[in-house]
């Protein structure tokens, strides 16, 4: 398996970018294209890194924001 950037993209046994575990091929085939993609996994995690360490910084005393400049995606 070739290295990637990120840990949740790969590549399969057909040669196919996969995110997440997921074809990126199968997914645009679903949903048409463009095609956004988000790895909940890799955000929840993130998001939890991000807290621990501003709770570390400030006491436990921090509060996230989310900034929909950023991504502005509702189920976000």
């Amino acid at each position: 398996m070739k290295k990637m950037i990120c840990d949740n993209l790969s590549v399969n046994e057909k040669g196919e970018l996969c995110f997440a575990g997921r074809s990126t091929v199968e997914l645009a085939k679903k949903y048409d294209t463009p095609v956004y993609f988000f790895d909940e996994k890799k955000i929840r995690s993130n998001v939890r890194l991000y807290l621990d360490a501003m709770n570390k910084a400030f006491d436990g005393n921090a509060t996230v924001l989310f900034a929909s400049k950023a991504a502005s995606f509702k189920s976000i």
